[in-house]
């Protein structure tokens, strides 16, 4: 079992990958939607991830799955609000990650696991699409799939180091003072 101390430093720095991950996720995700904006606005567009015919970020934007995930709109309408481009979602999400990430709530910390894990269910959908259905590749997409793929593992070791901090808490009882400096209801 690791030290007290060894779990503070891990906590802390795990919050730091979090932060780090989900700005790169953030940056990509604007940028996506930066490039279909501009495709809206062009269809002649290329974007700075164009490398060639089969290297391609405006093909895959441009498609039906670039918007709600290609799933959205079988739900409600091709017109509804619910249904973005892909990139918007990004941008919503990975600042939201970076935020439950800071608070030492292991409820806030699990749903972080769940969002790792429902980020990767559609990394995996969309990189299936990506590759046998379109049959091309989005450097900027397989980035988004990798920061995906991290964010998960981190979330889920910095959960499983908030219950060990958990139980150095509850070893400690109630009347000395909480570990982190907060209440153990936050561990």
């Amino acid at each position: 079992m690791m030290s007290l101390a060894d779990c503070r430093r891990r906590v802390e720095k795990l919050r730091k990958y979090v932060g780090l991950l989900c700005l790169f996720g953030t940056l990509l995700s604007a940028y996506t939607v930066y490039v279909e904006i501009n495709l809206e606005k062009d269809p002649k567009y290329t974007a700075l991830c164009d490398i060639s015919a089969k290297i391609s970020c405006t093909a895959v934007f441009g498609s039906e799955w670039g918007k709600g995930f290609g799933l959205v709109n079988k739900i409600v309408s091709e017109n509804s609000t619910l249904n973005q481009p892909n990139g918007v979602y990004g941008v919503v999400s990975y600042p939201l990650y970076a935020l439950l990430s800071r608070f030492n709530f292991l409820l806030l910390a699990k749903a972080t696991v769940f969002m790792g894990t429902v980020g990767l269910v559609l990394s995996g959908y969309l990189a299936y699409i990506l590759i046998y259905v379109l049959d091309d590749i989005c450097v900027i997409c397989f980035g988004i799939y990798i920061i995906n793929v991290l964010l998960l593992l981190v979330s889920i070791w910095y959960y499983r180091t908030l219950r060990t901090l958990r139980n150095y808490t509850d070893q400690q009882g109630s009347t000395k003072e909480p570990v982190l400096g907060i209440s153990k209801k936050r561990v």
